[in-house]
């Protein structure tokens, strides 16, 4: 898979998140090939969006200051 090809992906994916049945025809490439470069790349499908699959440090700890502050609730009541 070229390098080029791959670039193209992520950018067509961080252009339009929602980009699906579209993403192998504008590269013209085949669907197995497209879907391996976006496992590849690091995406998976969330829910109609491509998203990161690894969360970034700040996405973590926000994560897990959430489930703190929930645990807190949960065990006042």
């Amino acid at each position: 898979m070229a390098t080029v090809t791959k670039d193209n992906v992520d950018v067509l994916i961080q252009d339009d998140c929602h980009i699906t049945r579209e993403l192998v025809t504008t590269v013209d490439i085949g669907k197995p090939a497209g879907i391996a470069i976006v496992r590849e790349l690091g995406y998976r499908k969330f829910c109609s969006r491509w998203v990161l699959k690894m969360l970034t440090i700040e996405h973590t700890s926000a994560q897990k200051d959430s489930c703190a502050e929930f645990l807190q609730h949960s065990e006042k009541d």
